[in-house]
This record gives structure tokens, sequence and C-alpha cells, in this order.
């Protein structure tokens, strides 16, 4: 049995090595086609640039899953982990306190493991491109403070989680799924005000004008906005974004002053129409709904694993401690989840294009398409990906599709 799961776990993470380095030869394939309509805003030039980073960065993350999935692998199915449980079993803590140094030392080895992988692509690759803006002092407050937060958060989750356990053996699956629920809430209800300023500096957005046409065009789409930010994004890197926040009615904009350097402000209200495309269809909300039945389902199915009787062998190993089992439980999730990619992305992709139809609706289609031009030229993005690669991990459609339906309707065809 163990034969079969190891192959499994090769074969899950190798078909998705494949799929990427089948992205990387369509790329190559049409390095020189400009695509139709890009013509005024991409030269060869550019789309030699835009093909050179898609390669360069999806390359080194392909390099990054094969160190640390075949690190995984190892150890879990080599024994590596059950010699871990039983280093971890001779520490003098409690068991809820050898659970948290149990999970937070996991957690930091693997972010050690990525980290020569992290600084080459920003101080190798983003730097080469011209995005990387941080440095080295930066890029390690950064590491250190988010390893902080990280430990700070799975000493909370492991405490919690393994107390529901011991609470209530039989029925813990329930209550640690709901406690899941909360604490995620309480996270994205902290973040924007005690989080995100860890990384960037926020104030309001400076541009008056902008902010008035914000406000007006989120009023027409019945979302009424709190504030609008700006963020120093520009800090660490010349990439560009834009998003939302907030719950219920009342939502929060955030843009980052690399998109207020690149974009026009009709432009920018298209990128937001957008977004506010997302919350007006609920699509947040349906995303959660989603996410929250599937992990209720996890949590179930972790109840039956970590009882199971069979649970070691899988990988080979004698009997391991409740926090191993739980390892080795969340690990077999991550098989389930990597099967599942291409129905979330198929759903996403869904959402993207009725965001993009509701957009038509609140601000001008050429703006929007215009403006997902610059962002794909200044982000150096892949305007050729693979049909295969966009069915199985494409979040959003094609950029070249997504533009051109958009000048379809500026020109009058319906929006569907």
């Amino acid at each position: 049995m163990s034969e079969i799961a190891l192959a499994i776990a090769i074969l899950v993470p190798l078909l998705g090595v494949s799929i990427r380095f089948l992205n990387f030869r369509h790329l190559r394939a049409n390095r020189d086609a400009v695509p139709e309509g890009f013509e005024a805003m991409v030269d060869a030039g550019t789309l030699a640039k835009m093909s050179d980073y898609a390669s360069q960065t999806g390359r080194l993350a392909i390099w990054q899953d094969i160190a640390t999935q075949g690190f995984v692998v190892a150890a879990l199915f080599g024994g590596l982990i059950g010699t871990w449980d039983l280093w971890i079993a001779r520490v003098t803590f409690g068991p809820i306190g050898r659970g948290i140094l149990y999970f937070f030392l996991m957690s930091l080895g693997l972010s050690i493991l990525s980290l020569p992988f992290d600084i080459y692509r920003d101080f190798v690759v983003e730097q080469k491109h011209g995005f990387n803006r941080s440095t080295k002092l930066l890029f390690l407050m950064d590491f250190i403070k988010s390893q902080a937060l990280s430990g700070f958060f799975i000493a909370i989750v492991a405490a919690v989680a393994l107390w529901l356990i011991e609470w209530s053996n039989q029925h813990w699956w329930f209550w640690v799924w709901l406690f899941l629920v909360g604490f995620q809430i309480f996270v994205a209800l902290i973040a924007p005000n005690w989080i995100e300023p860890l990384f960037t500096k926020v104030k309001p957005l400076e541009d008056e004008n902008l902010g008035a046409g914000i406000r007006a065009m989120a009023a027409r789409a019945q979302v009424r906005v709190d504030r609008i930010f700006q963020v120093d994004a520009s800090r660490r890197s010349s990439h560009t974004n834009a998003y939302f926040s907030g719950f219920g009615p009342v939502k929060r904009v955030v843009l980052y002053d690399t998109l207020l350097e690149k974009l026009e402000p009709s432009e920018i209200l298209g990128v937001l129409a957008h977004e506010l495309g997302h919350w007006r269809l609920r699509h947040v909300v349906k995303s959660l709904v989603i996410f929250q039945v599937v992990s209720l389902l996890a949590c179930a199915g972790a109840h039956w694993l970590v009882n199971w009787d069979g649970l070691e062998a899988l990988f080979g190993l004698g009997h391991v401690s409740l926090f191993t089992r739980l390892t080795l439980t969340l690990y077999l999730g991550s098989l389930v989840s990597a099967a599942l990619t291409p129905a979330f992305s198929t759903f996403s992709r869904r959402n993207e294009w009725q965001a993009d139809a509701f957009a038509c609706k609140l601000a001008e289609p050429g703006a929007l398409a215009s403006g997902l031009v610059k962002l794909a030229r200044d982000n150096l993005s892949n305007l050729h990906p693979h049909p295969i690669y966009v069915a199985i991990f494409a979040s959003h459609p094609p950029t070249v599709a997504r533009v051109r339906k958009l000048r379809s309707m500026s020109r009058g065809a319906p929006a569907t």
C-alpha cells in the first residue's frame, strides 16, 4: 500500500510540472507573435521581455516546487517524519506546547527551504527585469516579521485545535471547523489595521478627483466605500495591484502607488469596476461558502483519517503521535486539493468573465481593456498561455481573450 501511495505522491506534482513545461514550450513557440489589437502598446521587443520573464519566473517556481515537494515526500515516506516525531516526544512541554513547537518548527523549516529561491527570485530575476526595489535589509525584516506572524497564528490554531480534539474526541472535526471559520473572520477584520501596516505604509488617496470618481462609481453599484487608500508598494516592487476589502455593504479600497503611476484615471476606474463586479455579484460570498463547505468536509475526512488504523502503514511508518497523524492527514488533503484544482480554476474564470461584463455597466469597456493591456505589459505577463495550462491552473482567463471581448463590447456588442 505504501508503494502505491508513494507513486501517487510523486505522480501528482510531476503531472503539474509537465503541464507547466508544456506552457513554456507554447510560450517559446509564440515568442514573436504580438496578439492582434496589442500592437499599439506591445512591440516585438516588449513581447520578448514578457516571454523571458514568464519563462524565468515559471522555471524558478517549478524548481522551488520540486525542492519543497521532494523534501516533503522524502520526509514522509523516508522515515524522517518518524524521527522528528520521536524528538518532539522528548520535549518536556505539555501536549499542547509540544504541538505548537512541532508545527511551528515544521513551518519554519519549509520557509527556510524556500528562502534561497525567494532571494534568487527577488534579487536576480525580479532585479534583472526592473521589478525589485527592495533592499536586503527590508527583505530580511519582511521575512522575520512574516515568520513571527506565522508563528503567532500557528500557536493559536494549534493550541485551540489540539484542545478541542482532547475535549471532544468524537466530534472535534466540527468544533475545529467552527473555530477555523471564526478565526478566518477575525484575521480578515484585523488585517487592514494590524497586519498590512507591518509591511506597507498606508495613507489616504491623494488624488481627490480620482477618489470622487471611485465613490460615484461604487454608489452606482450600490456599494458604499468607507475609505480609499494608497500604499507604498513601490518600496518593494514595481508590480501593480488594487483591491477591495471589508465585510457587509461597506468597503475599503486600496490602490498600489505603482498602479497610480502607470494607469490613467479612467483605466483605474475600469479595473476597480471589475472588482466591484465581484462584490456586487456576490462572488466573494459564494467563494467563501464553497470554501467553508469544502473545509467542513475536509475536517470530517481528517477525523476519519486520524482514527484510521492504516494511516501510518500508508507511509511505511510505525506508531506515531497525534501531531504526525495530523500532518499525514494534511498531506493527503493537499493531494485531494490538487485534484480539485481544475474545478476551482473553472469556477474562478467564470467569475472573472462575469465581473468583466458587470464592469462594462459602470465604466467604459475600452478603458478596462486598455488598463489590462498596460498591466500585462508593465507586469510582463504571459500573453500566450497554453490552453491546457489555462484549463487546469489559471484563475483568470487569458488577457488576450479578455481584452478582445471587452473591445467588442466597446464597439456595441452586448455583454454576456
